[in-house]
């Protein structure tokens, strides 16, 4: 963003200073260095109680919150006069969102031990503790005496209150003149754009997500899936090479839509699995990895009629896309709605005289969560060449020796369960039991060289 002004900067064109160093009497005279009434911003990120390091409320300012609310972000403007702008527009891009962190064992906890709230005055019954989204209190001491927290069983004698989210123990009579003490637990929270920690926010989060206890989790899973998302992959387009986290999401949840369909747009935008397995939800990536478990004539069940139960069948390509258009909310373009096109030109001319238009079979496809275009130009390759490289469906009934697949895993079949044919390695996609509780297995051919 930048201004003209002519009677100070003699037609010089400058730009709005981002977080200045300013005092009071400077922010109201827009002093920057040498230069008075110059515009600037000041971006408040999304800790609790933000106040306004300088304060101009008094005279611009007057509907910014004294305290900011925890997770929300604001930003001031002090543009000074209407002459210096021909137009003033803002666009907000979403940059993630405040999550628990976690690692392979859980949501990371930390400690506060004695941290002082202060000492009362016989009037303020509400204090703000360091720490958010409280988990546990373990002591509270006004003096030398000990407070416990309202239950239904807790009503009288020495009790406060506990605003868990957002961190503040409130009284029900002020404390008098004494030292206020607590040492509790809290979980610690970073911004993230990564799509493991949305999902797990979006399963864990009691108001804005399915409100799921962490111990539905399998956070060795979810751990594995996070680190994966960070890895850094270099992509070449029309732009040139560029390098960057392999998947990363850019959402706001709109409450008028299910919890479930935002989990899903998350999960589309970084190539991912969610399913529930021995209680627990599983976060993991279609990738393509080296096989886990091997499959012969000596683990493939034969029927009562003592043939193998081994089945391959050719699936109907007619309806299979071999040119993706997908639709993503780009910053290049301040989060406008871009289009990606990618086309599968050899699948083209291979079906062009079986079904007309040049052999293309389209699909439109929506991903919301999106914004780069590397990350969306890889993901409409890796759909294209799977709905075009992967053309059969196995199914076959397995031993107990296979309990511990899941979906997403990668398996191998050896020629012996398929006489003729070389060995395929084979992506698991269902697994079932039957009336025997056999397990059934379906999976399709792995598209190999897709890029991830």
């Amino acid at each position: 963003m930048d201004y003209t002004d002519g009677s100070l900067f003699a037609g010089v064109t400058k730009g709005v200073s981002l977080n200045p160093a300013q005092t009071k009497a400077e922010a109201v005279t827009g002093t920057i260095g040498s230069d008075t009434l110059a515009p600037s911003m000041t971006i408040y990120e999304g800790e609790h109680a933000i106040s306004v390091p300088v304060d101009i409320r008094a005279s611009y300012d007057r509907t910014f919150p004294i305290y900011g609310f925890s997770g929300c972000s604001y930003v001031v403007f002090r543009l000074f006069n209407s002459t210096k702008f021909a137009s003033f527009n803002l666009t907000a891009r979403t940059k993630g969102r405040l999550c628990r962190t976690f690692n392979s064992s859980g949501f990371v906890v930390s400690t506060a031990t004695a941290e002082s709230l202060g000492t009362g005055d016989g009037s303020t019954v509400r204090f703000k503790l360091a720490g958010d989204d409280v988990a546990s209190v373990s002591s509270l001491t006004v003096g030398a005496t000990s407070y416990t927290e309202i239950s239904a069983s807790n009503q009288s004698g020495n009790i406060y209150f506990l605003n868990r989210t957002k961190g503040y123990v409130e009284f029900v009579t002020a404390p008098g003149a004494s030292a206020i003490a607590i040492t509790y637990t809290y979980y610690a929270r970073a911004w993230s754009q990564n799509p493991a920690s949305h999902v797990v926010y979006l399963l864990t989060e009691k108001i804005r997500g399915k409100g799921f206890d962490e111990s539905k989790i399998d956070w060795a899973a979810a751990a594995a899936y996070r680190d994966y998302c960070d890895e850094s992959v270099t992509w070449t387009n029309s732009q040139g090479t560029l390098t960057g986290v392999r998947y990363a999401t850019n959402y706001a949840v709109d409450d008028r839509k299910p919890v479930q369909d935002h989990i899903k747009a998350i999960l589309d935008a970084a190539n991912g699995l969610l399913f529930l397995s021995d209680g627990k939800f599983v976060l993991r990536s279609r990738a393509v990895t080296a096989s886990v478990f091997s499959f012969d004539q000596t683990n493939i069940i034969v029927d009562e009629k003592g043939e193998s139960t081994f089945e391959a069948e050719l699936v109907e390509r007619s309806g299979r896309p071999n040119r993706v258009k997908a639709a993503f909310q780009s910053e290049e373009s301040l989060n406008a709605e871009t289009e990606v096109i990618h086309d599968d030109e050899f699948d083209q001319e291979e079906r062009e005289e079986r079904l007309g238009n040049e052999g293309i079979v389209d699909e439109n496809l929506k991903y919301p969560a999106v914004t780069s275009l590397g990350q969306m130009e890889r993901l409409a390759t890796q759909l294209v060449a799977e709905q075009v490289g992967s053309n059969w469906v196995y199914r076959w009934k397995t031993n107990v020796q296979a309990l511990a697949l899941q979906p997403g895993d990668v398996v191998d079949v050896s020629n012996a369960a398929m006489p003729g044919k070389p060995a395929l390695l084979l992506r698991v996609e269902e697994l079932a039991h039957d009336e025997n509780d056999r397990l059934e297995i379906r999976a399709t051919e792995l598209v190999a060289g897709v890029p991830e």
